[in-house]
Order: C-alpha cells, then sequence, then structure tokens
C-alpha cells in the first residue's frame, strides 16, 4: 500500500492477530504562542469491514490530562481522508499530542496515519449547497412564492466541522 501522497511512509495499526488492542503514537509537543489561531492537519486510511477507533488527544500539563480533540470510527472507505483540527482553544499553550488506535474485533480493522501538520488553522473550503425544493402546485396561495432556481445562494453553508469530523 501506499501513503495519501502514491510514495513516501506512513504508521499504522496492524490488527491482524491483536484484536481490540489500542496503540499509542505520541507526537510533537509544539508551541502555539506564535499563532493567531493553532490548528493540526494529517491524512487518515480506516478501511475494513471491523474497523475500530482512532483519536487525537492533547494535553497541556505533559501529559497527566488528555483531552480529545478529534475521534473517527468505523469503515471510511478504501481512501486516504484529511483531518483538519481547530486547536484555537489552545492558543498561548504548549501542547503535547498523542494518537491513539484501537483495532475491531478481527484482522478486518488496520488503520493509518501520514503526512501530519501543525500550524495556522485553515477553515475546510465552504461550498454553497443548494437543497431543491418542489415547484409550487396550482393550488392557490395567499402568499408570494417564488419559482426555486438553480442559483446557489450568496451566504455559503459548511459541509463538514473539523471537529470531530472527517474531511
Amino acid at each position: 500500500s501506499q501513503d495519501h501522497t502514491g510514495y513516501g511512509y506512513y504508521m499504522y495499526t496492524e490488527a491482524s492477530n491483536n484484536p481490540n488492542q489500542l496503540a499509542i503514537l505520541y507526537g510533537v509537543c509544539f508551541d502555539t504562542n506564535s499563532l493567531n489561531h493553532p490548528g493540526m492537519l494529517f491524512w487518515y486510511h480506516m478501511y475494513g469491514g471491523d474497523m475500530g477507533l482512532l483519536m487525537v488527544q492533547v494535553t497541556e500539563d505533559d501529559g497527566l490530562t488528555w483531552q480529545t480533540v478529534w475521534i473517527e470510527g468505523g469503515n471510511q472507505g478504501n481512501s486516504w481522508r484529511s483531518a483538519n483540527i481547530d486547536l484555537a482553544a489552545y492558543q498561548g499553550s504548549f501542547l503535547g499530542v498523542r494518537f491513539l488506535g484501537e483495532t475491531g474485533s478481527n484482522y478486518r480493522s488496520d488503520m493509518a496515519i501520514d503526512d501530519i501538520y501543525f500550524g495556522e488553522f485553515i477553515p475546510p473550503t465552504q461550498t454553497p449547497t443548494f437543497t431543491p425544493t418542489r415547484t409550487p402546485t396550482n393550488t392557490p396561495t395567499r402568499t408570494p412564492t417564488r419559482t426555486p432556481t438553480n442559483t446557489p445562494t450568496n451566504s455559503p453553508t459548511p459541509t463538514n466541522s473539523p471537529t470531530p469530523t472527517s474531511i
């Protein structure tokens, strides 16, 4: 298998002969003081019928306590996905980060992470969405109605939230 770019390396859990096990990968510590809006971006792959959970946790107190800032579970399909985590609540802190991967009940629960970035949070692209509505019927109405168009509205609707939803 390949990393999300098609070449390079990635980290993964091996679920064969390791059902319902927890793997913990401690990452770097990073200082958010120089950032206006800290964030974290990484790629993950979770393909398998018995997929467990993948979590990201942060600590501000050298690992005495950990807060879960992102979680995903279940089969996410046979493709790499990106996760974009807003860490604004931790601005001004020195953060420790760890990944926790909990395998599922059998070998069909390998999961992987790739290309982890820390820096300014970049919100997911907000694409205008169109929700089709039904064309008014010939039934008389007392209030004027407008015929729906396929033109997006001027106010975009976010399609995904960075926490804890994958992008």
